[in-house]
């Protein structure tokens, strides 16, 4: 629960970025459903029409309907692929500004901390520090 308080301090700004990324990550799941089945009735009608020219047959209402179905494909490529733009632009720049201020507030707790009272609180300090040196940066995997 304390995991979710923390997280939450940094995403609430961002409460209707959210609300646009889950409407948009579900108009681009149901086109992504719905792309399949026009393109499966556009090749259906796009048989139809080569059987129609095929036997000098009507192809006016074929015609008609192919592109009916034709335009259904087209709109629906085209916002399945703006909601899908839209979603991962928005949810990419939700996710660098509360890194961000992550960061600065991870930052700015560290620099308020001072490097000598590091020793009072862990005993292994003077075993890192002799592993690295006495630089005021070092890596060591338990400090």
């Amino acid at each position: 629960m304390r995991t979710i308080a923390f997280f939450w301090q940094y995403f609430k700004r961002y409460k209707l970025s959210f609300v646009v990324v889950l409407l948009m990550m579900i108009t681009a799941t149901v086109f992504q459903v719905l792309f399949p089945v026009y393109v499966g009735q556009a090749v259906q009608h796009l048989v139809e029409l080569g059987r129609a020219f095929a036997e000098k047959g009507e192809t006016d209402q074929i015609l008609s309907t192919f592109g009916s179905v034709m335009g259904s494909v087209l709109v629906s490529f085209v916002c399945l692929s703006v909601s899908s733009l839209i979603y991962m632009l928005l949810m990419t720049r939700v996710i660098a500004h509360s890194t961000n201020e992550m960061r600065k507030g991870l930052f700015g707790k560290l620099s308020k901390y001072p490097a000598s009272s590091k020793r009072e609180y862990d005993p292994g300090y003077e075993q890192c520090l002799a592993l690295s040196g006495p630089s005021d940066y070092h890596v060591c995997p338990k400090c």
